[in-house]
């Protein structure tokens, strides 16, 4: 899992799942 940026909340980041 990885912590990457909402489109649309830059300021509110969320967990992923990255293959």
């Amino acid at each position: 899992m990885n912590c990457q940026i909402h489109p649309q909340q830059p300021n509110i980041p969320f967990p992923i799942l990255q293959i």
